[in-house]
């Protein structure tokens, strides 16, 4: 949507066992925490164990930083963005998609205990427990990312946003009135939808 894969130095945050993008072509790092699911991804050529809040790569080093569904795990999200604009260069830019915590299902998961995220995410989507990570949802609307990346010198984002009904494929009837939610939401109400997509370039 954003990308367009050439040479370059592209790192990826939570990179887990697939990754987001096409980067065969691309000098590829990935970071994850969980060092068995980085593992088994043949996406990427380098594979590091580590975490969004201390990078272990030096100043201005990627030309694009990706993440795909991330930021709503990030418990820091000030550290985690400090750390993305350090080791991106001027002119590089930060490609993201995450949950949107302004739509509803966003609402639903920031007031719903961890313990049913997991037993939903196990016995109906059919995730492995290794798989589930908290959700903090702590900077997971527009304005919140982009007051994030502005302030750490990013230019204001440019923003898709996009449903997600599929989340209640385990259930008609949710799945029908998640449909029906989606459709209330295009035009002026896109902004609810569940689903942030955006880019964001680092100021030269």
């Amino acid at each position: 949507m954003f990308y367009e894969s050439k040479k370059e130095k592209v790192l990826e945050i939570g990179a887990g066992n697939d990754s987001a993008l096409d980067l065969s072509d691309t000098f590829s790092v990935g970071i994850d925490i969980d060092e068995e699911a980085l593992r088994n991804n043949s996406s990427i050529k380098y594979r590091v164990v580590a975490s969004a809040h201390a990078l272990p790569f030096a100043n201005s080093v990627f030309d694009t930083v990706v993440t795909q569904y991330v930021l709503e795990h990030i418990e820091k999200p000030d550290s985690a963005f400090s750390e993305i604009s350090r080791v991106s260069q001027p002119g590089s830019q930060f490609i993201f998609l995450t949950t949107n915590s302004s739509s509803y299902l966003g609402f639903i998961f920031r007031h719903t205990p961890q313990w049913i995220h997991n037993l939903v995410k196990k016995r109906f989507i059919g995730m492995d427990e290794k798989e589930i990570y908290p959700v903090y949802m702590r900077c997971n609307t527009p304005r919140k990312i982009e007051d994030l990346l502005v302030k750490k010198g990013f230019d204001r984002p440019e923003y898709v946003f996009v449903g997600g009904p599929f989340y209640f494929q385990f259930s008609y009837v949710l799945f029908r009135l998640a449909v029906l939610a989606e459709k209330l939401t295009d035009g002026r109400l896109k902004r609810m939808k569940f689903y942030i997509a955006g880019r964001a370039v680092k100021k030269i």
